[in-house]
This record gives C-alpha cells, sequence and structure tokens, in this order.
C-alpha cells in the first residue's frame, strides 16, 4: 500500500509539494517527520560531496521496522512515497516515475526559484489520483509486471544506516551527562567549604565569650 508521498529540492530538501493523506492518524503524522528527517539527511550529504548529486542513487529503499520509505532521484528533486514492507518495490519506482515525470514537467522550470515550502501543493490533486490508480493496479499485475525496462535496480539501505549520525549525537548527550555529574561535583564541594567556614566562624565566637566571661 502506497501511504503518503512527499517531493522535496534535492540540493536542501526544501519540501515542494506532497499529499494531503491524514487518515492515518498519530503514526502517519510520525512517519511523515521521518521521511522528511531521511531527505535532509541525504540533502545534506549531497552538500558534503558537493552538490552533484552523485552520492544519491537513482533508486533508494531506505527500511525500517514497519515501512519502506522509497526514493527516486531525478532532475534535482527527491521523490519519496512510504510503503508497508510487504509492498513491491517495483510498484513504488513505477509510481514514483510516474510522478517524477508529471511534476517536472510541470514544475521543472519554477523548483530553483522556489522559496517557501509546499510552492506547488496543487500537485496533490495529481499524487491522490495516481495513487488511487497504482493501489488498485496492484491485484492484477505482478511485481515483474511493473519492473519497467532499463530501470536499476534501487540500492538498499536500513534507517540507521542513514541516519547514522544520531548515534554519534546520543554519544555527546552522554558527554555533557558527564560534564554535569563533574559540575555536581564542583557545587558539593562549595558546600562543604561553606560548612567549614560556619565552625570557623562559631568556634571564634565562642572563644570571645569565653574571654569576655573570663
Amino acid at each position: 500500500m502506497l501511504h503518503f508521498t512527499l517531493i522535496a529540492r534535492q540540493s536542501d530538501a526544501l519540501a515542494l509539494s506532497a499529499d494531503t493523506e491524514n487518515s492515518g492518524g498519530a503514526d502517519l503524522e510520525r512517519n511523515k517527520v521521518t521521511a522528511k528527517n531521511i531527505l535532509r539527511k541525504l540533502a545534506a550529504n549531497d552538500r558534503q560531496g558537493g552538490g552533484s548529486g552523485a552520492s544519491q542513487p537513482p533508486l533508494l529503499t531506505v527500511e525500517s521496522q514497519s515501512y519502506a520509505y522509497h526514493i527516486l532521484s531525478d532532475g534535482g528533486v527527491l521523490f519519496l512515497t512510504m510503503c508497508d514492507t510487504s509492498a513491491p518495490s517495483a510498484l513504488a519506482f513505477a509510481y514514483l516515475e510516474d510522478v517524477a515525470r508529471e511534476f517536472l514537467q510541470q514544475y521543472g522550470t519554477q523548483i530553483a526559484t522556489a522559496t517557501r515550502p509546499y510552492s506547488f501543493i496543487k500537485f496533490d490533486l495529481y499524487l491522490q489520483k495516481t495513487k488511487k490508480v497504482f493501489s488498485s493496479a496492484t491485484s492484477g499485475r505482478s511485481a515483474a509486471a511493473l519492473q519497467r525496462s532499463g530501470r536499476p535496480l534501487p540500492v538498499k539501505k536500513s534507517f540507521r544506516e542513514i541516519m547514522g549520525h544520531l548515534d554519534a549525537q546520543a554519544g555527546g548527550a552522554g558527554g555533557q551527562g558527564g560534564s554535569t555529574s563533574v559540575a555536581g561535583g564542583s557545587k558539593g564541594g562549595d558546600n562543604t567549604l561553606i560548612l567549614v567556614g560556619f565552625g570557623v566562624a562559631a568556634l571564634f565566637i565562642v572563644i570571645v565569650i569565653v574571654v569576655l566571661v573570663a
């Protein structure tokens, strides 16, 4: 099943269009955030590679525990659709190829100058219509029939492979925790000095009283 589609500019992951499917509730919204994070990471990798797009394979499948994010790169644009892991990838990429062809035909000359998110949200109508066509077509077509001639095999990666920087961030958080512990130790040392100071002052007062009484 094709759950939703997101289209973003490859250079900076600016969202250009998406389908407005919202029947999945909170779970769908969380996965939309995941999809955006994947595209941001791919865009960052592209910038590190000089912005040539060479670091991005034409077809990429990012697999998570429950879903697969299929991504087609074409014309400086990333086209992503999220599917159940059981859905054939050939279906997803056949759908994305049709979407990419139509989107680039309509908006290809405007992509580089787009400045605000979802500048081409009207394309949602085409996404919804095409998604229904491909979803209903799977019952009568095999994965082999959806594999178009000349299409390269998709590169498959896990979500962890794509978003590996999150592990480094987690390690950084641990380091910050260590700093907090050190700060806590310093605070404890300050408290000890304060108590000693009070003790010395009290002893001095006692000595003064004894001298005066004597």
